[in-house]
């Protein structure tokens, strides 16, 4: 997961979700803007702080946490659009973010989270939500995943 849009997340957590029901061993690799999924809306006062440079604190900053905030990458209107897919989600029983996050977790899927990216976006462990499935690696985990898996997507 590449991506922050609501319509990417949305996609992929669909997909993950379907494949694991089906059976599948399903991970997610959390990349990038992708990772803002994992943030958790406060710091996990149980883990110690980590050092940043100002350019890492400011990024961090300026991006969303977490599954409710995460914008439209087309048609968001400030907002509105968002409200409007998700009520068009809830009349046809599709669930939203949050409730495909707990789902993906039920079903066992794992969230990788990208050590590289962590240090560029300013991301540490303190400030990810404490998902039961969460695991660490870099580019060598995904690769390594990705060479054994039968079917691979990029979001």
């Amino acid at each position: 997961m590449l991506h922050n849009d609501h319509e990417a997340l949305l996609a992929a957590l669909l997909v993950a979700n379907g494949a694991a029901t089906r059976g599948m061993q399903t991970s997610l690799f959390f990349t990038f803007w992708g990772l803002n999924l994992l943030r958790g809306d406060h710091p996990n006062p149980t883990l110690p702080r980590e050092k940043l440079k100002l350019s890492q604190r400011l990024v961090k900053r300026m991006m969303p946490k977490g599954p409710t905030h995460q914008k439209l990458g087309k048609l968001h209107f400030g907002g509105l659009g968002k409200q409007m897919l998700a009520s068009i989600m809830r009349s046809q029983n599709i669930l939203g973010l949050p409730e495909l996050m707990r789902s993906a977790q039920d079903l066992g899927v794992g969230f990788i989270v990208c050590t590289m990216t962590m240090s560029v976006m300013g991301i540490t462990k303190r400030d990810l939500y404490p998902y039961p499935n969460l695991e660490f690696g870099g580019v060598a985990t995904f690769v390594e995943r990705a060479r054994e898996s039968s079917i691979n997507l990029v979001f």
